[in-house]
């Protein structure tokens, strides 16, 4: 018999004693791993980290999020009545770790196909049989063997397709597949199943192919897991197949060589190309492009500025200055505050409790509800734990460093009965009151501190010289198939830069090798080989002289790095080649590299009356047309672009100042068409963006 009534506290304890004492350990220090889950104050978890937070017993919390952002945008800030701020990143994220990075750096490299023209089981035949060939052999450091997800998409697939296809025809062993689903009426699921999967990094698991129903989508942790295959539509949720398919991404062993395979029908794989290019600025291309350190050596870049004679391109770059005028005396902060009434209409909401009932006369008539009986107000609804200098500091966050610590200090015990006033205490917690808009009545506390203000901008255009390598930046960067040119290359330029004469091959020396390759033949016993020698020797020496001339059209560096685009890499070499670019005796060099040059342009959008600031925008390539002293005349901004990243509207607002505001300003102030811009897209291919480039070209530097 329990003859007294435990309080709030027990029962809490008594539930869950475990998450008692972790509330009691000193300098407590929380990580939350998938924080999205605990964004907003009414979820579990979070609840409870707030309710240890009131103890003062925790020194820090940590979130760590592969998504850290909400579904749709959410209010983070008010800005007085009517202005708030929304983002659909979670508020407090404070540090973005790029995936592409982390695969260049710790996590398996991944090779990402994408099976065109293939049914799903096909795809799932071609995908194991790939696996075994590249994996099947793979033992960790660990003793585990490495392993592959098919995601089945549901049950009947996995039991009657699927695993079939596995010990039939490819005939796998069926003790080497984990077979992990929740079960149905047709088939059932073995009860070691969930112990099997669990234990999948431990080397005594003999399992190798892991067939999935809606199961390790996310949260996932098998390190040994080296590749996943979605072979169809509904394999898994489709906003979740970024996550799935990187399931197979995590070390083992802790070194930089491992890879994984990735296998995608083409329905998935442009949900996770849209996927990459939203959430991580990326592309399946791009990713593919990265490599293991140990498949890479290092290629020093080396300047040829000096060689090239290449001046900085002058343009005019609009400025836009923001000034405060204070258009009012000092405020009446203390009035303002006396003034704040936290029970005053906009700060409260009125709630009540109706009790009503029924009798013969209203039962037959639902819209009535019955008589009322009683009728209570409902004074206080309990929200999230409440401390003043919580709030305090709330107030100094949101007012953006225009309210201080110091500023508020003198109000303190006025600001405390505010505060009480719009909290209540629930078993010895203090909590906020939720039926006032707290949001507004810290806004209002922060306007009694403001002094009213005007904003002004002011235009200026300076002039600026921007070179296009800071040659103190150059470094050694890992030798790449997507470095242009290749390292056999670049030393042959370098060569000849330092040697012009040595370019090409005397006419004499040609000669000498014609009659070599004609006695050859003779010996051989076959004169007819020597013309398609000669032939084949004349053609490789024209192509060395036409890779020789155009060098110094070109590469102010050497090499240019395209890891990030292959794309760009083709574009380049089709764009030197183009007769109207010899003819017209242009210069084309890749600028795409922000780190390497100072041509950036400080993009702003007009609203009204008034600029903002969008960013820096960096082209990817310049045609540029020199005069007969060398000196730059013209310049042709080249944007290259994938149709995912051309739509973002960042990128947007500094295209339409480019084309609308930058290239107005400077050509009236040069007096001339000295700069035009020129927007191409991957997906149009080489031949498209080609031909319109082609037709720029004639139409911007022929008209000068």
């Amino acid at each position: 018999l329990q003859l007294v009534e435990r309080n709030d506290d027990e029962k809490e304890r008594l539930a869950n004693e475990l998450r008692h004492l972790i509330g009691t350990v000193p300098r407590l220090q929380i990580f939350i791993d998938e924080v999205q889950r605990a964004a907003s104050g009414d979820i579990k978890l979070r609840a409870v980290v707030n309710n240890w937070c009131h103890t003062g017993q925790i020194s820090a919390v940590l979130g760590f999020s592969g998504t850290p952002y909400h579904d749709a945008p959410r209010t983070v800030l008010h800005i007085g009545t009517s202005v708030e701020l929304r983002s659909t990143t979670i508020a407090n994220t404070v540090y973005y770790y790029p995936l592409a990075t982390a695969i260049a750096e710790f996590l398996k490299k991944p090779r990402l196909e994408v099976a065109a023209g293939l049914h799903a089981l096909e795809i799932v035949r071609t995908g194991v049989r790939r696996f075994l060939r590249d994996y099947g052999a793979r033992v960790y450091a660990n003793g585990t063997c490495a392993k592959l997800a098919i995601y089945c998409g549901t049950i009947a697939r996995l039991e009657e397709e699927v695993f079939p296809l596995l010990v039939g025809e490819l005939g796998i062993e069926s003790d080497r597949i984990l077979k992990f689903h929740q079960g149905n009426k047709t088939h059932s699921v073995s009860r070691d199943a969930a112990a099997e999967f669990a234990l999948l990094d431990d080397p005594a698991s003999r399992k190798q192919i892991v067939l999935l129903v809606q199961i390790g989508k996310e949260g996932w942790d098998c390190r040994s897991l080296t590749g996943v295959i979605l072979s169809q539509e509904g394999d898994c949720p489709r906003n979740m197949v970024l996550q799935t398919s990187c399931r197979c991404l995590r070390q083992m062993d802790g070194g930089t060589d491992e890879t994984a395979l990735i296998l995608l029908n083409e329905a998935n794989a442009k949900v996770l190309d849209k996927q990459l290019g939203e959430e991580q600025n990326t592309s399946i291309k791009e990713l593919n492009a990265i490599r293991a350190p140990s498949e890479l050596s290092p290629l020093p870049q080396i300047s040829r500025m000096e060689h090239l004679k290449l001046p900085p391109v002058t343009f005019y770059q609009l400025r836009i200055e923001y000034l405060t005028t204070q258009t009012a005396a000092a405020p009446d902060t203390p009035g303002a505050l006396a003034t704040i009434d936290p029970n005053s209409a906009g700060f409260k909401s009125d709630a009540s409790l109706t009790t009503r009932y029924l009798n013969d006369r209203h039962a037959a008539d639902n819209a009535s509800f019955g008589l009322v009986r009683e009728v209570s107000r409902i004074t206080e609804q309990a929200g999230d734990l409440a401390g003043f200098s919580a709030w305090i500091n709330e107030i100094v966050r949101e007012s953006m460093g225009d309210v201080t610590f110091s500023a508020l200090h003198p109000y303190f015990p006025h600001l405390q009965g505010l505060f009480n006033r719009i909290t209540f205490t629930e078993h010895g917690l203090r909590r906020y009151n939720t039926l006032f808009d707290q949001s507004a009545i810290r806004s209002a506390i922060r306007m009694a501190f403001h002094v009213h203000r005007e904003l002004h901008s002011s235009e200026e255009v300076i002039q600026q010289d921007a070179a296009l390598l800071l040659i103190n930046r150059l470094r050694e960067i890992p030798d790449h198939p997507l470095l242009w040119p290749d390292k056999e290359r670049c030393r042959e330029y370098l060569s000849a830069d330092a040697n012009p004469q040595a370019g090409s091959p005397a006419v004499e020396v040609i000669e000498q090798k014609k009659c070599e390759l004609r006695k050859t033949a003779n010996d051989l016993g076959n004169p007819e080989l020597a013309e398609l020698w000669i032939r084949q020797l004349l053609e490789a020496n024209a192509r060395r002289a036409d890779s020789l001339a155009t060098k110094d059209r070109t590469l102010h560096y050497l090499p240019y790095d395209f890891r990030q685009s292959g794309f760009e890499r083709k574009f380049i070499e089709a764009v030197l080649v183009l007769e109207d670019i010899k003819s017209a005796g242009l210069d084309v060099y890749y600028n795409g590299d922000r780190y390497l040059t100072e041509f950036k342009i400080d993009c702003y959008a007009k609203s009204g009356r008034t600029w903002r600031r969008v960013g820096f925008y960096t082209p990817d390539f310049l045609v540029i047309r020199r005069n007969a002293s060398r000196d730059i005349r013209q310049v042709l901004i080249l944007e290259t672009k994938g149709r995912g990243y051309a739509d973002q509207p960042g990128f947007i607002a500094r295209r339409n100042f480019m084309q609308n505001d930058f290239i107005r300003l400077n050509n009236d102030k040069f007096d001339y068409k000295r700069f035009d811009f020129l927007m191409l897209f991957e997906d149009d291919g080489i031949p498209r963006n080609i031909e319109n480039l082609a037709s720029s070209i004639n139409a911007f530097f022929m008209e000068d």
